[in-house]
């Protein structure tokens, strides 16, 4: 049987999450809710930074604009929904009192993203090293520094 030695580079090495360009969410146009949690309007952001979510739809009358944090959310525990895929939420940024854009990582077409009306965040957890572990030794910038209240 012949044997030969495998270069490395005949693998798809997939690229680290924080190169891939990212779809970009105001929250004033999206709804966010936690799964069987009770998460203060504060801590929402923080909560939903660096985590897997479900892209759902749910009927409009359950969504409404809280006047205290300025995010849209939803009244109850979704009954039923109508999901559409998954994203990883890369970064959050807070632009000024009334706007924060999300940003999105997601296999999904934009088409798919249009009908999304909210973002379902349950119990798994993603690893930092997912997005600071890149094999090629290429990094962004990355900040612990939440400033989200």
């Amino acid at each position: 049987m012949y044997h030969h030695p495998v270069d490395v580079d005949q693998y798809w090495i997939p690229p680290p999450l924080s190169t891939i360009k990212p779809y970009v969410i105001n929250t004033s146009d999206i709804a966010l809710h936690i799964m069987n949690q009770n998460v203060t309007e504060d801590l929402m952001l923080m909560a939903f930074n660096v985590s897997l979510v479900a892209l759902a739809k749910v009927p409009d009358d359950l969504v409404f604009d809280s006047s205290h944090s300025g995010l849209r959310l939803l009244k109850d525990q979704p009954r039923a929904a109508e999901y559409l895929g998954l994203a990883i939420i890369r970064n959050i940024e807070k632009i000024d009192a009334l706007t924060t854009r999300l940003y999105i990582i997601t296999p999904e077409p934009v088409d798919v993203l249009d009908q999304v009306n909210v973002l379902l965040k349950g119990n798994i957890q993603l690893s930092q090293s997912y997005f600071t572990q890149d094999p090629r030794g290429k990094h962004p910038y990355f900040s612990y520094d939440y400033d989200f209240c």
